[in-house]
């Protein structure tokens, strides 16, 4: 009777271990069911002839009404698919009346106090952010002035309660970004960069995820702005949430394939790998070392190379600091336009001089001083870029020209 007994209890805590392992982790919140797609009030899509007519014929009283009406709709309580469904009116209305019901008939100040008030509850910030996607999508580029002030109170609102609003939340920012105008779109990354220093991991993970979505929609901008992407990425790449982390390495990993050298395309991986790992920093070294550069390089290639190169300098040993003079070289004669080497020199040039005047072997001293000389000749013509263009000469440049 006693080993029975013991046999059930032993079965029983078998039974809770096991399912404690097998289990979801208290962390982990469950992704939302897909919302069910309903039709509208205002048939959806706002191309139907016969409503086009039948709203704009209405007085201003009726269309007012109309508008309040669906925005009462979109932060009811109720099911999600009806909020849904009275976005999707709500930018049916905005495309028939005009944008200036955006602001005329209080649409954007209701989106904003949804979104931004502590009182507002559940229902109406998740129907807001509906809105929001809705009218990045159905009005496009028309809504893009008033999308972007929205888009910080939108990335915050991922890290609000309810699994239901978070996603809404993300989805409106990815539309949000893809609604910009390509040559616009770098207006957003300070708002994306703020967001990617949030405490929230789950706002960190949206607002890199979005540095990905921009690679495909903005690929001419984004590689303008890596210069600016790269540290901020690396941060993430470290981040002890490993959702945030592999978020990083796949949005740096889409961001550095767009750059316009194909030459260190091979090596990404593991200048990525480095990035993250400093330990693993003198494979990425050996890596940049077998590669034959033949095509121009650029800012954004120096971008993703530069912080290897930094590290490589900063190491102790002298054969790390012969392979980065020797990079340096080799890619300098490839860089057309000197204001790209501007950002990155200061970071290089006191390392490069000093293992020119103080490093043991003459070789090393005499490659790290060619490094160094290469770097101040395209300084110098940096300078006189600015200076044949009026603008205001850059501190780092005006300091490594003087010394």
């Amino acid at each position: 009777m006693d080993i029975n007994a013991a046999s059930i209890v032993k079965k029983k805590v078998s039974g809770k271990a096991s399912g404690k392992k097998s289990g979801k982790s208290k962390s982990e919140t469950p992704a939302p069911p897909p919302i069910e797609v309903i039709p509208g009030r205002y048939q959806g899509t706002g191309d139907d002839a016969s409503l086009v007519t039948e709203l704009k014929a209405m007085d201003l009283a009726a269309q007012q009404e109309a508008v309040t009406s669906t925005l009462a709709r979109v932060g009811a309580a109720g099911g999600a698919p009806e909020r849904l469904a009275a976005a999707r009116d709500l930018a049916v209305l905005v495309r028939t009346l005009g944008l200036m019901t955006l602001t005329q008939m209080g649409i954007l100040e209701n989106l904003q106090l949804s979104l931004t008030e502590a009182s507002a509850t559940v229902e109406a910030k998740e129907g807001a952010l509906f809105a929001v996607k809705a009218l990045s999508e159905d009005v496009g580029a028309w809504f893009e002035p008033f999308a972007l002030p929205m888009l910080p109170s939108v990335l915050q609102a991922v890290g609000a309660k309810g699994p239901g609003v978070q996603e809404a939340a993300a989805q409106a920012a990815k539309a949000t970004v893809l609604s910009l105008n390509p040559r616009a779109a770098r207006l957003c990354l300070p708002t994306i960069f703020e967001a990617m220093e949030s405490p929230e991991w789950k706002v960190k993970l949206v607002a890199t995820n979005l540095i990905g979505v921009l690679a495909g929609h903005s690929t001419d901008q984004l590689n303008v702005c890596m210069p600016l992407i790269v540290p901020r990425i690396t941060t993430c790449l470290r981040d002890t949430k490993k959702e945030v982390s592999s978020a990083a390495k796949k949005a740096l990993t889409a961001a550095t394939n767009v750059c316009g050298n194909p030459d260190i395309l091979p090596v990404v991986p593991a200048i990525i790998a480095a990035i993250k790992n400093p330990d693993k920093t003198p494979e990425a070294l050996d890596d940049l070392m077998h590669t034959t550069f033949v095509h121009q390089v650029d800012a954004s290639s120096l971008a993703v190379i530069v912080p290897i190169l930094a590290r490589s300098l900063a190491d102790r040993g002298m054969h790390p600091k012969r392979k980065t003079a020797m990079i340096v070289v080799n890619m300098c004669k490839l860089v057309l336009n000197p204001l790209d080497v501007e950002p990155f020199a200061p970071k290089l040039l006191p390392e490069l001089k000093r293992c020119g005047e103080d490093a043991t072997f003459e070789e090393i001293r005499d490659i790290c001083k060619a490094a160094a000389d290469v770097l101040e000749r395209k300084m110098a013509e940096a300078l006189r870029q600015h200076d044949a263009i009026n603008g205001p000469i850059p501190q780092a440049a005006a300091a490594a020209a003087e010394e």
